[in-house]
């Protein structure tokens, strides 16, 4: 690894908090789950698989860019900038679909980076939302979009009602103490992301965004924050993706994950406090080089000055007092 990428990453992680986030995508029994993703890294074999891609959890492994096994369906589009967007979807959805998925891509026995996934299948009474999972002081971002634009927005606890609107402005960015919204009617389908930074566990409960001319006449999305103090359990930064479904549309931006090795905390330490004792080392071996070799060349142009002046002695104190002219003899 280059020390440029090595020094990068630590810079990273320094700002890195620490806590972890997760979300569980609730859906109602009988309809279809569907969730795409973006991925930077290529591979030949796409994978769709219940927990971690184990035996027989395995249940899509196919070097085909569409495949379908029962009610699981896989379909990849390769990108112009390498990777590719990757599509898993369920059918039918029933209560024993309920758990932990894992898709990506990889050339072995298991994908080599991937995104991991939990479903809660509902009965058809239940409200459809999704549930999203923050450790204690950490921030959380949910985005919801939506089919039209309108020049209001709405950030509530609870159902939107008086009392509970944490924001209401006609502004594309608004902050109110730890929430803030903002607002983007550039793309295809309008997009509100709401934050609530620095959580705490009294900000576990039920949220909702909206856009509307009134708070009666809004189009509301709902949704659940979970604070929990337990780090135990880390998912992966991952890169941006998109999930669709027939009766949902928040749509979560997070990034493309890469596996590391429990626990992940110490991951960061583990790599850059050996590098920057390697490079603390190497600069203090070079200033002593440095220095040494200055003091070298000092005492080596101290012998030489004094040899010269040595020899120069020498020469004047073993000259004769007077210098004698043999002069030719007499014919």
């Amino acid at each position: 690894m280059k020390i440029h990428r090595v020094l990068l990453f630590c810079f990273l992680s320094a700002l890195w908090d620490g806590s972890t986030s997760n979300i569980i995508h609730q859906k109602k029994e009988g309809t279809q789950f569907r969730i795409q993703w973006k991925f930077s890294s290529s591979g030949s074999m796409k994978f769709f698989c219940r927990r971690e891609c184990k035996g027989e959890d395995v249940l899509i492994k196919t070097p085909e860019n569409t495949a379908q096994t029962d009610r699981y369906s896989t379909e990849f589009k390769n990108s112009s900038t390498g990777g590719g967007q990757l599509t898993v979807s369920i059918t039918n959805l029933n209560r024993s679909d309920s758990g932990r998925y894992r898709f990506g891509l990889g050339s072995s026995l298991v994908p080599d980076s991937y995104r991991d996934f939990e479903i809660k299948v509902l009965d058809a009474q239940e409200e459809e939302f999704n549930i999203h999972t923050r450790d204690e002081g950490g921030n959380i971002s949910v985005v919801c979009k939506f089919s039209f634009s309108k020049s209001r927005k709405f950030f509530c606890r609870n159902d939107c009602k008086e009392g509970n609107v944490l924001i209401e402005t006609t502004e594309d960015r608004d902050q109110r103490g730890r929430y803030s919204l903002y607002y983007n009617a550039s793309v295809s389908r309008p997009v509100l992301r709401v934050t609530i930074a620095e959580l705490e566990k009294s900000d576990s409960g039920r949220y909702t965004c909206g856009l509307g001319e009134s708070l009666s006449s809004a189009s509301l999305q709902r949704f659940e924050v979970s604070v929990t103090g337990d780090s135990s359990t880390w998912t992966p930064r991952t890169f941006p993706m998109s999930v669709s479904s027939a009766t949902t549309s928040a749509v979560p931006k997070i990034t493309e994950q890469f596996t590391v090795a429990h626990p992940v905390f110490f991951l960061p330490l583990l790599i850059c406090l050996p590098m920057v004792m390697v490079l603390l080392a190497a600069v203090l071996l070079f200033l002593y080089r440095f220095k040494t070799n200055k003091n070298s060349e000092g005492r080596n142009m101290e012998v030489t000055l004094l040899a010269v002046t040595y020899e120069h002695d020498i020469s004047f104190h073993s000259c004769p007092d007077e210098y004698t002219v043999e002069q030719p003899a007499a014919d």
